[in-house]
């Protein structure tokens, strides 16, 4: 009994045909048996490749990111997993897929198919938004700068910074620009106005001493405005004192300014 074919690899005895070496093609293969009754016999057998589904590989990516068409060794496969919209083409989109790790498949179909899976790591979009935005006085300490997010390599910049902090002393009255970076994969850049305000003085300019039948008088301070209050002072906001309503005597009378952002307060007897 012998079997025989041109151009494949079989064992003529036990007709095993080695696959892996033998080229890819279409063989007429023939079983032959000797002896005074001999007979043959013959088939058509074809190899054909494996296919190799093999993905390209894929980068981490922004769940902001445009949608794109993943690759493999070799097309006519199906696509498949979360984030795949169209499985023909493997077109993944970030931001259906979400924020996370997912599993790609890839699947050609057939006797000789193959699959192979990939995962796709979606990061979230950072945001650099500026938080601390003033307003500041010119005598106010260092300010930490914050944003609603941060990363590993966060960049500020912009007049009065140093580092992470904001310094309104060093500035004059006015409007500054702050930058944020965040230098991650996914990063952001945020601007922000922080207005630096002149700290008022609420020193109040020595009255002199008074008789208690003098009119009233205005006192003054080294800054206009402010409240004042104490014996003796008839408007709050002018600072008119009257020495006749609280007669002989020695009285505390103080100015102050308040607000969210820029404070002070003086008195004097």
């Amino acid at each position: 009994m012998l079997f025989r074919s041109s151009g494949i690899v079989i064992d003529p005895i036990t007709g095993i045909i080695d696959l892996a070496s033998s080229a890819q093609g279409t063989y007429n293969i023939t079983y032959s048996t000797i002896g005074s009754c001999s007979d043959s016999s013959s088939i058509s057998l074809t190899i054909t490749p494996n296919s190799d589904a093999t993905i390209s590989p894929v980068s981490s990516m922004c769940e902001t990111d445009a949608a794109f068409n993943l690759t493999a060794a070799e097309i006519g496969g199906i696509w498949s997993g979360f984030g795949i919209v169209d499985p023909n083409n493997g077109t993944f989109n970030p931001s259906i897929g979400g924020i996370g790790q997912h599993i790609i498949t890839y699947t050609i179909s057939g006797s000789c198919g193959d699959m192979d899976t990939v995962i796709i790591d979606v990061i979230g979009q950072a945001d650099a938004t500026i938080t601390s935005i003033g307003p500041y006085c010119n005598s106010s300490p260092a300010i930490p700068l914050t944003a609603i997010e941060t990363g590993n390599s966060d960049i500020w910049f912009g007049a009065g910074v140093t580092g992470s902090q904001f310094f309104p002393g060093s500035l004059n009255p006015g409007i500054y620009t702050v930058t944020h970076v965040i230098q991650d994969l996914c990063g952001d850049t945020a601007v922000a106005s922080i207005e630096v305000l002149n700290s008022p003085d609420a020193t109040i300019n020595s009255p002199g001493t008074f008789c208690d039948d003098n009119p009233p008088i205005t006192l003054t301070g080294v800054d206009p405005g402010g409240i004042w209050s104490g014996p003796g002072i008839q408007d709050i906001n002018s600072g008119v004192f009257d020495p006749s309503v609280v007669g002989a005597g020695s009285w505390t009378v103080i100015h102050i300014f308040s607000s969210s952002y820029c404070s002070d307060i003086d008195s004097i007897t």
